[in-house]
């Protein structure tokens, strides 16, 4: 069994295909039918934030290797930054059928974000004898590399059995709560129990279980009875809006944090994106500026995402609503054509009735008078 799309990565200690977001995917939607769950692999992501030109390094091709595929990136010295975004981005997409993964701007951060085109794992590493991984765009702030690139000495396409890994999450949906636990190796290495994205608990549920239900990362749900049948429900899922929550977390992670003493220096940073020791977001400098205005747009993007999924909810609602009430007044129009009498119906099949007794009464007292008018005839 295993993820065979995370073939590739196999040269990579870290990578077990059998451990990926696909593999664990692909073996819970084989119970779905017991369990009413469905699982959707989400793809894994290395985000570069720091981004250098070494003016020491000879210009040319430098290879980088992702999922075991050596890809050429042509360095130049007289590249800026951004150019050298640009030059890896170029240099990864046209080869994203051999590695599966795509190479964009990070718009959290000067440099290059990976992300895997499907649920596989993702295996960075690069020869740490002649680069750096901000030559490639892949730098990390503080860290000297961003989660899950590795620099190896003299590396290879076969040397990444000493490169990190970095693992797709899992989403679950299912109409009803979610329990999860983890099983008897929920905890080990081998598993990647939290690196899927799990954590022990009950997702999902009414809406008096939102109150319970709303810590990070879980949301609450609404469900709504649409129908007289079981399951015939619209459900709603109402996400995480709060400082650490999915949506808007980015840029309100910090509101709980006391606030530095007035004319506190604050230290300088140049992207502004949290470091690993926890500090407010300040907008120090143009480029922290311009950062703060990136993962606003991505927060707002967020939250138009939400109204836009909610909006669909409501229409189909509004739908229900009408449909059920274009059926109500149907039942009620056809309830009183069963029950109403028909009085111009009923008048007419009257008067008929009335006529046809009537004609039979003189028919009878003309057969009456005509027998006595023979008997006086032969009496006479």
């Amino acid at each position: 069994g295993g993820d065979i799309l995370s073939q590739n990565a196999s040269v990579s200690a870290t990578s077990a295909k059998i451990a990926s977001a696909n593999a664990t995917a692909a073996a819970i939607n084989t119970q779905t039918s017991l369990t009413g769950v469905t699982a959707v692999a989400n793809p894994a992501t290395i985000a570069g934030s720091v981004t250098g030109v070494n003016q020491s390094i000879p210009n040319g091709f430098a290879t980088l290797y992702v999922n075991g595929v050596g890809v050429q990136v042509d360095l130049e010295t007289s590249q800026t930054p951004s150019q050298r975004i640009q030059a890896v981005i170029n240099a990864l997409n046209p080869v994203v059928g051999e590695t599966g993964v795509s190479a964009s701007i990070n718009p959290q951060g000067q440099g290059v974000q990976l992300t895997t085109t499907d649920g596989r794992n993702l295996s960075v590493w690069y020869d740490s004898a002649q680069y750096t991984a901000s030559d490639f765009g892949l730098g990390g702030n503080p860290q000297l590399n961003a989660p899950g690139v590795t620099g190896i000495p003299q590396a290879t396409a076969s040397s990444g059995s000493y490169a990190s890994t970095v693992y797709g999450t899992v989403s679950l949906q299912s109409n009803k709560p979610i329990d999860v636990q983890p099983g008897i190796n929920g905890y080990t290495s081998a598993s990647n129990f939290t690196a899927l994205g799990f954590s022990a608990g009950t997702s999902g549920g009414l809406a008096k279980d939102a109150q319970t239900l709303l810590a990070p990362p879980l949301v609450g749900q609404l469900q709504f009875q649409i129908g007289p049948d079981a399951n015939q429900t619209v459900s709603i899922d109402l996400p995480d809006f709060g400082s650490n929550g999915s949506i808007t977390g980015d840029i309100t992670w910090d509101v709980n944090q006391t606030a530095p003493a007035a004319g506190t220096v604050m230290p300088t940073s140049t992207t502004g994106v949290p470091s690993a020791q926890p500090q407010r977001s300040y907008i120090s400098s143009q480029s922290a500026a311009e950062a703060m205005i990136t993962r606003l747009g991505k927060a707002i993007d967020n939250i138009s995402a939400t109204v836009s999924v909610m909006g669909a909810v409501m229409n189909r609602l509004s739908y229900v609503t009408n449909n059920l009430q274009s059926m109500s007044v149907n039942l009620t129009a056809s309830q009183s054509a069963i029950q109403d009498t028909n009085y111009a119906q009923a008048s007419t099949n009257l008067s008929r009735t009335q006529i046809m007794q009537q004609a039979a009464t003189a028919v009878l007292a003309q057969a009456n008078t005509s027998q006595q008018t023979v008997l006086k005839l032969l009496q006479g």
